[in-house]
């Protein structure tokens, strides 16, 4: 499905949907992360939302970097907090097909399969994957 998707990674709408995709992918796997977690998902909302800039979601994802570097947790819980933080960079990079394919193998070693992902992203991407 990603290969589908990835020469439309240049068009001006693409990363508000690629953004909203791993945001679906987020929202189930909150409950079973750490408060800090919640955290960052509301930055990105509130950067996504132009309540903050580019410099306040860096600095996020710095704080949220070094948490997870230093976490202690299981893998699953490592897999899912690396989705939720995925939401921290600003823009979708020259790298999206790699850094795509990561977050997927994170979505699925944190406990959400394709058969859960694979809708949230066709939700996003009807007309080519439908």
């Amino acid at each position: 499905m990603l290969a589908e998707i990835e020469p439309l990674t240049r068009w001006p709408g693409f990363a508000p949907r690629w953004r909203s995709f791993v945001r679906a992918c987020s929202i189930p796997l909150l409950p079973r992360l750490p408060a800090e977690a919640r955290g960052w998902h509301d930055a990105a909302d509130a950067f996504e939302a132009g309540r903050t800039g580019p410099a306040e979601l860096a600095a996020v994802r710095a704080r949220a970097l070094k948490f997870l570097d230093g976490y202690p947790g299981a893998p699953a819980e490592h897999a899912g907090m690396q989705v939720v933080i995925h939401r921290l960079w600003p823009d979708v990079g020259d790298d999206w097909y790699e850094s795509a394919l990561h977050l997927v193998d994170c979505c699925e070693d944190a406990g959400l399969p394709p058969a859960q992902w694979g809708p949230l992203l066709c939700a996003q991407f009807p007309a080519l994957l439908a």
